[in-house]
């Protein structure tokens, strides 16, 4: 992550915005043919010693994979939250978030910041799908719907605000399974993308978001 932000992204993102997501979409793709041309298209899974066994409190089960992976996720979150937030690279990184030119002139090198930036994105993506596998089936196509919940997720959260992404994450998740519950699972994510719709005309800012970063305490 940090070398394909440094020497290729980093290229082109002050140019355009548009060849930026052109780049990304392309650069998935090719990701996503060459897992498939070396693994094949097949469904796989994990099956851990402890996948068959279960947390029973007041006749509801909780199997101890998901309880292990909410776990881990939060510890993930919170951990990336204390960086940011206390770390010297952390402070950079928000400081380039809201103005990438006042940072420059205070002594930050954005373009290093861009690299470090996206390649902890790729370390809690990496960390996730290893979550995931040990849930859910998964395939080299797995990716995109995930990175598409993961937006919506963001958005209802706020931009800027982990606390607010995790509330949103746990608001959809369970929402969604109230849906496949008590209604017909195939509507899931048309709700997801609902709810999106509704907080985006209600709430722009999403859940915890600000209206500016400059409203933002240090």
């Amino acid at each position: 992550g940090y070398m394909l932000q440094r020497h290729v992204i980093n290229l082109i993102m002050m140019k355009s915005i548009f060849l930026t997501l052109i780049l990304t979409f392309g650069l998935d793709m090719m990701l996503i043919n060459f897992n498939i041309a070396l693994f094949t298209a097949d469904v796989r899974s994990i099956t851990t010693w402890y996948s068959g066994i279960s947390l029973e409190i007041g006749g509801v089960r909780l199997p101890y994979t998901r309880i292990l992976v909410f776990g881990v996720a939060l510890a993930l979150t919170f951990a990336l939250h204390s960086f940011l937030k206390w770390s010297r690279t952390g402070r950079a990184i928000r400081a380039t978030a809201q103005d990438p030119r006042a940072a420059h002139v205070m002594g930050v090198d954005t373009n290093e910041i861009y690299a470090v930036t996206f390649a902890l994105g790729a370390a809690m993506a990496g960390a996730a799908g290893s979550l995931i596998s040990v849930v859910y089936a998964f395939s080299p196509v797995i990716g995109d719907p995930l990175t598409l919940k993961s937006f919506v997720i963001v958005i209802l959260g706020g931009l800027g605000n982990i606390f607010g992404v995790v509330l949103a994450g746990m608001f959809l998740g369970v929402t969604e399974n109230l849906i496949s519950a008590f209604g017909n699972p195939g509507y899931s994510d048309a709700v997801s993308f609902g709810l999106l719709v509704v907080v985006l005309v209600l709430r722009p800012t999403g859940f915890l978001g600000r209206r500016s970063y400059a409203t933002d305490r240090a």
